[in-house]
């Protein structure tokens, strides 16, 4: 079966929602069951959990996975910003660790999360080894508690701060110096492109084999046509279908994540057909 995944809002999915993106779901598809059994119909098998509110209650948290689990979705999550320092816990890092192991049924499934650099005013250098120590310090936790879990780095989309991960090169590096089996990277097509764009000759259209390689995880839209990222796939412009054919070359296992923000094409007429062709033609791809 092919591994299509999409991410959705916390938010939406525990109903009790308090975002723009959570609000353009619920008008156009309903309640966060309707939509669910509309994604199974396309047969969407991962949800990766995206943008969680920091002030969301455990009982939130509880319900969006027995939702998940009770719906038969295999889950994945987007990590928060990373913390700074060394006096962190895993618990802060995941706030939603608990409900997770409570409610989830099987501790065999290995779960997949994505995780941000740190970005900032300071040199980026310093961003770059506080992210290596940040995933290998979190990567030791998550052994000795004996979790089933795999870290993912993001590329990330060029913004005006510090960021050690806007370059396939500068995610590879880090990959390379974390040295972990737990970690790897996802590979965000549309962030990559973007970047593409602004500077074709710092930003290569495609990375080195090894980048394919070590990625596990995915994060996949077009461009809006005012360059936006997390778009449905309309004005195909990024070139996804040969980033995908670059991934099954070397193997590639793991999810085909839609990426989406679903305010951004807001606007846009007939959110479901947009969506169902937006499956179709990843399920194409894959």
């Amino acid at each position: 079966m092919k591994k299509i995944g999409i991410s959705i809002p916390w938010n939406y999915l525990s109903g009790n929602i308090v975002t723009t993106d959570a609000e353009v779901l619920e008008q156009n598809f309903g309640s966060a069951p309707e939509f669910l059994n509309f994604l199974k119909d396309l047969e969407v098998t991962y949800v990766e959990l995206r943008h969680r509110k920091k002030d969301m209650s455990q009982t939130d948290m509880d319900s969006v996975f027995q939702l998940l689990i009770d719906s038969e979705f295999k889950i994945t999550i987007h990590g928060d910003n990373p913390l700074p320092g060394n006096t962190w816990t895993i618990n802060e890092v995941f706030p939603w660790l608990d409900s997770f192991k409570r409610i989830n049924p099987n501790e065999n499934n290995t779960l997949m999360i994505t995780l941000h650099p740190f970005t900032g005013a300071e040199p980026v250098d310093d961003y770059r080894a506080q992210t290596i120590e940040f995933i290998k310090r979190l990567d030791d936790m998550i052994t000795s508690h004996n979790l089933p879990i795999k870290l993912a780095l993001e590329n990330q989309r060029s913004k005006k701060v510090n960021d050690p991960a806007k370059s396939f090169k500068g995610v590879e590096g880090m990959w390379k110096e974390i040295n972990r089996t737990n970690a790897g990277i996802c590979w965000d097509m549309g962030h990559c492109y973007s970047n593409h764009l602004l500077d074709n000759t710092l930003y290569p259209v495609y990375p080195h084999p090894e980048f394919s390689t070590a990625t596990i995880h995915t994060h996949i839209h077009d461009l809006g046509p005012d360059g936006r990222t997390h778009w449905i796939f309309k004005e195909n412009r990024v070139p996804i279908a040969d980033f995908i054919r670059q991934l099954k070359a070397v193997g590639y296992k793991g999810v085909y994540n839609l990426e989406l923000s679903f305010d951004r094409f807001a606007s846009e007429k007939d959110h479901p057909k947009l969506i169902k062709d937006t499956i179709i033609k990843l399920g194409k791809m894959i």
